[in-house]
C-alpha cells in the first residue's frame, strides 16, 4: 500500500521503496490512512509534519525531525477517529516539539524523543492498552514539559518517561522501529 504523502511540494529528495517512504521536506502533510503500512520521514532542517488522518493496524511509523515538529492534528467529531493512532501500530517520533489532538489506542505503542527546548502535548485521550513513553534527546538535556489537557491515561494505558536515550534506543530497537 502506498500513501499519498506530499501535500507542500518544497521538496528536496524523495526515495521510494515497497511500502516505505522516505523525505526530506520543510513541510509535510500526510493525508491519508497509514493502515498495515510502514511510513519513514527524516529531516534535520526545522520542519512541520502533521498527520490529519489514522494510523492504524500494525502500521510502523518512523519520523525524525529533531528541530523539527510533528502533529497529529485532526481531532476526533462524531465517527470519524481523526489522526487516531490504533490497533498494534508501533510509532517513533523525534522531534522538538510533538502535539496529540486524537487519541492513541488500542495496544499502539508511542515512543517520543523530545530535542532540547521542545514539549508534548496531549489534548486527547491514551486509552486501551496502549503505551507511551516519552524520553529527551539528549541525557544532558531538560526533561521535556509534557502537558495533558484530559485526565490521562485511561483503561490499562501507560505513560512511561524513560530516564535515558540509552534505554529509549534500547526500547525503539525492542518494537523494531
Amino acid at each position: 500500500m502506498y500513501v499519498t504523502l506530499l501535500h507542500e511540494l518544497r521538496l528536496t529528495a524523495v526515495i521510494v521503496a515497497v511500502n516505505v517512504f522516505c523525505c526530506v521536506a520543510t513541510a509535510q502533510t500526510v493525508l491519508k490512512t497509514i493502515d498495515n503500512g510502514t511510513l519513514i520521514l527524516a529531516n534535520d532542517a526545522p520542519c512541520t509534519f502533521d498527520f490529519t488522518e489514522k494510523v492504524d493496524g500494525r502500521s510502523k511509523v518512523v519520523i525524525r525531525a529533531p528541530n523539527g515538529s510533528i502533529t497529529f492534528s485532526t481531532a476526533p467529531k462524531g465517527l470519524d477517529e481523526g489522526s487516531k493512532i490504533d490497533g498494534q501500530s508501533k510509532v517513533l517520533l523525534e522531534a522538538k516539539n510533538i502535539t496529540f489532538e486524537a487519541k492513541i489506542d488500542g495496544r499502539a505503542v508511542v515512543l517520543a524523543v523530545v530535542s532540547a527546548g521542545g514539549s508534548i502535548t496531549v489534548n486527547e485521550k491514551i486509552d486501551g492498552d496502549s503505551e507511551f513513553y516519552k524520553c529527551r534527546a539528549g541525557d544532558g538535556d531538560k526533561v521535556p514539559p509534557l502537558t495533558i489537557a484530559v485526565a490521562n491515561p485511561r483503561g490499562k494505558a501507560k505513560i512511561i518517561k524513560v530516564e535515558t536515550r540509552k534505554e529509549m534506543n534500547d526500547l525503539i530497537a525492542r518494537f523494531g522501529l
